[in-house]
């Protein structure tokens, strides 16, 4: 989900039209939605847009990334909507916000020993969350490797 302008209309020619929404909002969202496989999510949104919202204390969300994504030159802030009680996968991201956003804000500080042991702990609760695990391994790799002056805890996304 993302918020923004939009243009709508009718596109093609006299033997083939067909009503469209198009816009730079439109792609991103479409781009954001691209990503729900890569992180395990099944509703992800742009934190902008959630931020927005009259009634986000209601929402039960997690924030996920920063990320850049193919055509685009600026990062978008990017989070998880949670479901209570649609199954186990998401009770346990619930109960381990706390730990996965302190590895994410400790990730983004370039804190990387901090940032591995919050998302080892989430990972011993919950396994299967899958961006704990990317995170993990991203901050291991940044552990053994370093992150260099323009490390900015932006991820760069080139596929849909």
């Amino acid at each position: 989900m993302h918020y923004g302008s939009t243009r709508i209309g009718i596109i093609g020619d006299d033997s083939r039209q067909e009503l469209t929404v198009i816009s730079d909002t439109v792609n991103l969202a479409s781009r954001i939605q691209g990503l729900t496989e890569k992180y395990g999510a099944r509703i992800l949104v742009s934190l902008p847009s959630l931020y927005n919202c009259l009634s986000i204390n209601e929402i039960n969300y997690r924030m996920l990334d920063m990320v850049r994504v193919k055509g685009k030159s600026v990062h978008i802030s990017i989070g998880e909507i949670l479901i209570p009680r649609i199954d186990l996968l998401s009770d346990l991201k619930i109960a381990t916000k706390f730990d996965f956003e302190e590895g994410i804000f400790s990730y983004i500080k370039a804190d990387f020993a901090l940032a591995k042991e919050k998302f080892e702990k989430v990972i011993k609760i919950n396994p299967n969350d899958k961006a704990a695990n990317m995170y993990f391994e991203r901050s291991k790799y940044f552990l053994e490797t370093g992150a260099g002056d323009d490390f900015e805890g932006i991820h760069q996304w080139e596929s849909k």
